[in-house]
């Protein structure tokens, strides 16, 4: 009999398994392009042509629908999942390498001054989301810099903004490391940085750092979320006028920017707008949740074999 984590784990890696083949070869499979646009289609219907309007639910011709503009919103989300899968992932990896780089060269060097406020400064006080809405608003909104370029800026403000909470968490456990009876002996042996890191820190925070790399995946793709309803999306922002006002569209058709474009569709009677990037978006969440569950159950285990630890 599978147990509860190992089950949570395996469903949570095929999952993402699928999000990941998706990602890779979206592009090549959606059946329209991208900017293929049917604001008005012609059918037939027992003999008699009748005229429809975009946005139309969806169909045979268009499984998920098509948004205000006729885009096939299928093909958008083909287009758009690869900055969802792995923008996020390297995201957090540059975090995790940086912090953790950070953190135990603070922790080894005696630093009792937390390292996040020599990265993020009198910033660190206040909460991220606002320092990263007015970096990021004017920065790709109405810009034609090239979708990558913005999102290697973007990501790269969201990086240096995760750093420093990495770092200190990693300082903190390798001062308490640091207390260790083995760790003091080699460290009175001479023992370099890099061969305490490698002999006594690593095997304990290696634990530490993949639910470090799993809550930092999952309050990323929440953080890129929170932007998206605020207007700001990932690989850019375009503000239109309409017959309502001013909206805000994606520009990479990214998955969490999708959904935030069209929030008022609920209230429009146009549903299938939200739900079905929404339920990719849930999807990809839920296996992320998965993995963080079984790992921590993982640990939870195996130290509750060793009690005195």
């Amino acid at each position: 009999m599978i147990k509860s984590g190992k089950l949570a784990m395996w469903i949570g890696v095929g999952m993402l398994g699928i999000f990941v083949l998706l990602a890779w070869v979206g592009p090549a499979i959606a059946p329209y392009a991208p900017d293929h646009e049917q604001a008005v289609e012609f059918k037939k219907i027992n003999g008699i042509t009748e005229v429809s309007t975009a946005p139309s639910p969806p169909s045979k011709e268009h499984w998920f629908g098509t948004d205000r503009y006729g885009r096939d919103l299928l093909t958008l989300y083909l287009y758009g999942l690869k900055y969802t899968v792995f923008v996020p992932v390297v995201i957090v990896f540059l975090q995790l390498f940086l912090g953790v780089s950070l953190g135990c060269w603070a922790g080894l060097s005696g630093r009792r001054r937390p390292v996040s406020h020599q990265v993020t400064g009198g910033l660190g006080s206040i909460p991220v989301i606002i320092v990263l809405y007015f970096l990021l608003y004017r920065l790709g909104t109405n810009t034609p810099v090239p979708v990558i370029y913005l999102i290697l800026l973007q990501g790269g403000i969201l990086v240096v903004m995760g750093i420093g909470p990495v770092a200190s968490a990693i300082q903190q456990r390798t001062e308490e490391l640091k207390e260790r009876l083995s760790f003091k002996v080699s460290l009175y042996l001479g023992a370099s940085h890099r061969w305490l890191f490698r002999k006594h820190l690593f095997p304990f925070l290696k634990e530490d750092l993949m639910l470090l790399f799993l809550k930092s995946m999952i309050s990323t793709l929440n953080l890129i979320g929170q932007l998206s309803v605020l207007g700001v999306f990932l690989g850019g922002t375009i503000e239109k006028v309409s017959p309502t006002g001013m909206e805000s569209v994606s520009r990479s058709f990214e998955t969490i920017g999708l959904i935030a474009q069209e929030r008022g569709a609920l209230i429009a009677g146009h549903d299938w707008l939200i739900l079905s990037p929404l339920a990719g978006y849930l999807l990809l969440l839920s296996a992320w949740y998965l993995l963080l569950s079984a790992m921590e159950k993982k640990t939870e285990g195996k130290y509750s074999l060793y009690p005195h630890l």
